[in-house]
C-alpha cells in the first residue's frame, strides 16, 4: 500500500492522471482492513480529486464522503475532514444538490476557517455556498456569503475574483430586493473591472446598475 501511495503521488507530480487513479484504487484495494484510518481518509480525498477532474461528480462525492468519515474516526475531522467536507460540497455542487451542499459546506468553514486551510479554500467554500444558496432561492444570505468571500479576496494581488465575487453579491442583492445596497455592490465591480480593463466585466455591471 505504501508504495501504492508513493506511486500515485508521483504519477500526480508527472501529470498521469490514469496511473495516479490506478494506483490509489489498488492501494485501497491492497490495503483491506489493515489500512489506518487517516491513510484511507487521505487515499479517498485523493481519489476524489482525480475522478472528480475527469468529471465524475458522482463517484468523487462517494470518495469524498468516505474521505470525510474516515477523517473523523482517526480524529482528523478539523483538518483532513473538513478539506474532505469542502471538497464534498462542491461535487454535490456540481451534481446539482443545493441543499444538502449547502450544508456540507456550512459545516466545513468553521474548520477551514480556524485551521488555517488558506484564504482560498474559505473563498471557494463561501463561493460555492453563495451559489447553492442563490439556486435555493435564499438571496440575502446568498448575498452576505458573496459579500465576505469578496472581503477576504479584495486582498489578493490579482483582483478578478474580488470583482466577479462583487458582481454575484450585486445579482444576489438585487434579487432580494434591496437595490441601493444591490448598486453599491455595483458600482464596486464596476470599478474593479474598469481597473482590470475587462470591458466586458463593465458594461454588464453598469447595465446592471442601470
Amino acid at each position: 500500500v505504501e508504495y501504492e501511495a508513493r506511486l500515485a503521488g508521483l504519477r500526480h507530480h508527472l501529470g498521469d492522471l490514469d496511473g495516479t487513479e490506478r494506483a490509489l484504487r489498488a492501494a485501497l484495494e491492497h490495503g483491506g482492513a489493515h489500512l489506518e484510518a487517516v491513510g484511507r481518509a487521505q487515499l479517498h480525498l485523493q481519489l476524489a480529486e482525480v475522478v472528480g477532474g475527469r468529471g465524475l461528480a458522482e463517484e468523487a462525492a462517494e470518495h469524498a464522503l468516505e474521505a470525510a468519515h474516515w477523517a473523523d474516526e482517526a480524529g482528523e475531522g478539523p483538518t483532513l475532514g473538513a478539506l474532505a467536507r469542502h471538497q464534498l460540497g462542491g461535487f454535490l455542487l456540481r451534481l446539482g444538490r443545493w441543499a444538502e451542499a449547502a450544508e456540507v459546506l456550512e459545516s466545513a468553514l468553521p474548520d477551514l476557517s480556524a485551521e488555517g486551510h488558506g484564504e482560498g479554500t474559505v473563498v471557494q467554500t463561501q463561493w460555492w455556498l453563495g451559489d447553492c444558496l442563490s439556486e435555493l432561492g435564499e438571496h440575502r444570505q446568498a448575498a452576505e456569503r458573496r459579500l465576505q468571500a469578496a472581503e477576504i479576496a479584495r486582498h489578493w494581488p490579482e483582483q478578478h475574483d474580488h470583482a466577479t465575487l462583487a458582481h454575484l453579491a450585486g445579482e444576489s442583492l438585487g434579487q432580494a430586493g434591496l437595490a441601493a445596497e444591490a448598486d453599491r455592490a455595483y458600482a464596486r465591480a464596476g470599478d474593479l473591472w474598469r481597473e482590470l480593463g475587462n470591458t466586458h466585466g463593465l458594461i454588464r455591471s453598469l447595465r446592471a446598475r442601470a
